[in-house]
């Protein structure tokens, strides 16, 4: 394996990649390489995608579970019976015991139907449509001290009108404790997170000096609310909707505590039940007034928290990148919320920290940079790095005027692009490095190095923190790395 000079690779790699599913192995020193948990597909029907998103969850004793998620399967239930490809949770037991270790984590087990549970204002009224959902494409387990579990559906529809139907997205939250209860039906209907079905903010009229009407813009309609989820060391839910604002995109922020009085709970908080206490939808006008997002941008494809400058005020500081942003050179937006918010009309709520991460260079015109997003300390000075996946980066420059032969349908079609590589940016206090160091896999066209990034903790005890880069599309490769600093 070719390796950049700027990382190591830490001795030998486990690689594990759960898709389909099967397990591909090498060397590692800590790993128990003879006898490793091998969870075969054996319950979804084929093209169910099960794996495609994966979450370690672990009870107070042993053993911990895993949970999987199979976005574009059927759901086994009466229910469900004439719902297509909504999207399924197993649940499975990583404990000795390898009989029958899996169950089907039940979400929600009530098929579509109106909410019109208790007293629902008028405009938020809605009716589920989970036909093609991607139930499980995001989920987060969050902080190992986080009480919460979450997963979302972001093509989930509202269908209040028939001749429309609104791709707002859902999200599901429920105690971490829930997940190890034998019960696999775990619904309530508070667990349900619809932040984007009010009625009057589904689209806008543009209007010209004298106040007639010229036409109908989308701004909440096809949200996607859920596309990316993050939930923080605090308990904070970040959650990415990346089609707001036709396209621009935009985040929301479920939290606990008073925005003023950051150590209070919000005076909605009850602990019994550990139901978010307030909801934020950001408003992208803000940023795009700022020239800072710009519609088509897709800000909120990505989400993630972290302490990465030495502030003064205690809040979280998060991430979230917009890939079509910088001419398609993507770029990452670093901010934290304002303090002083309305609940109900958040005009400006987000405070931009620094100036946003960009692709510089011709290479990474399309990389889809900013779209896998993972923050984490380390070089130990207690503040945390960015790093940032581009998938679809050239590591090669293409040769002016080669032409591909559109005949050709091997692999070979293409002699580069699509690569991939991840650059972390480290904090230097009040602001990042512009100069990141880059780890690119093995460099082979077509491998999509970064389509994920995942956060393996510190397992080989060493001190620092270890993360994995995940090839989307070839290898399938997961690599543990420690970077030089």
């Amino acid at each position: 394996m070719a390796l950049s000079d700027s990382y190591k690779l830490c001795r030998h790699l486990f690689i594990c990649w759960v898709f389909g599913l099967f397990l591909q192995l090498t060397y590692s020193f800590n790993f128990d390489l003879q006898s490793p948990i091998v969870i075969h597909d054996t319950f979804d029907k084929v093209g169910s995608h099960f794996g495609a998103s994966v979450s370690l969850v672990s009870p107070e004793s042993a053993p911990g579970w895993i949970v999987i998620a199979a976005p574009k399967a059927d759901v086994p239930l009466a229910n469900y019976s004439k719902i297509k490809e909504p999207g399924l949770l197993w649940r499975c037991s990583l404990g000795l015991d390898q009989s029958n270790n899996c169950s089907i984590l039940n979400i929600d087990p009530i098929g579509e139907r109106d909410i019109k549970i208790g007293k629902v204002p008028k405009e938020v009224i809605h009716r589920d449509r989970k036909d093609y959902g991607m139930l499980g494409a995001s989920m987060s387990a969050g902080h190992p001290n986080s009480s919460r579990f979450v997963v979302c559906s972001s093509r989930w529809a509202n269908q209040k009108y028939k001749e429309h139907h609104l791709m707002n997205g859902l999200c599901y939250w429920l105690p971490k404790s829930e997940l190890f209860s034998h019960n696999s039906s775990i619904f309530d209907f508070s667990h349900r997170l619809t932040p984007l079905v009010n009625a009057s903010r589904q689209a806008y009229t543009l209007a010209n000096a004298n106040g007639q009407s010229l036409e109908r813009r989308f701004d909440w309609a096809f949200g996607q609310a859920g596309f990316s989820v993050d939930l923080s060391v605090k308990n904070e839910l970040l959650i990415g909707a990346p089609g707001i604002l036709e396209w621009a995109g935009s985040v929301i922020q479920y939290s606990d505590y008073d925005p003023i009085k950051l150590n209070h709970p919000h005076r909605r908080f009850n602990q019994k039940d550990w139901t978010f206490a307030k909801v934020l939808v950001t408003r992208a006008q803000t940023g795009i007034t700022r020239k800072l997002i710009n519609y088509f941008d897709y800000f909120g494809y990505a989400v993630t928290s972290g302490r990465f400058f030495k502030l003064k005020s205690n809040q979280t500081q998060y991430a979230s990148g917009a890939p079509r942003g910088n001419a398609l050179g993507g770029k990452v937006l670093l901010f934290s919320f304002k303090e002083e918010i309305s609940d109900t009309a958040p005009d400006d709520s987000l405070n931009f920290l620094v100036n946003p991460i960009i692709g510089e260079s011709g290479n990474f015109f399309g990389s889809y940079f900013g779209s896998t997003l993972a923050a984490l300390d380390v070089n130990g000075d207690g503040l945390d790095e960015l790093l940032v996946g581009a998938p679809l980066y050239e590591v090669t420059v293409p040769v002016i005027g080669e032409f591909v032969n559109i005949s050709d349908t091997s692999e070979n079609m293409f002699t580069s692009g699509d690569e991939g590589c991840v650059f972390v940016y480290f904090s230097l206090g009040e602001d990042f490095s512009r100069d990141p160091q880059e780890i690119c896999g093995e460099s082979r066209t077509g491998a999509r190095f970064g389509s994920a990034i995942s956060l393996l903790g510190d397992i080989n005890h060493d001190g620092f923190q270890g993360k994995s880069c995940w090839n989307g599309k070839f290898l399938g490769q997961t690599h543990k790395v420690k970077l030089n600093r």
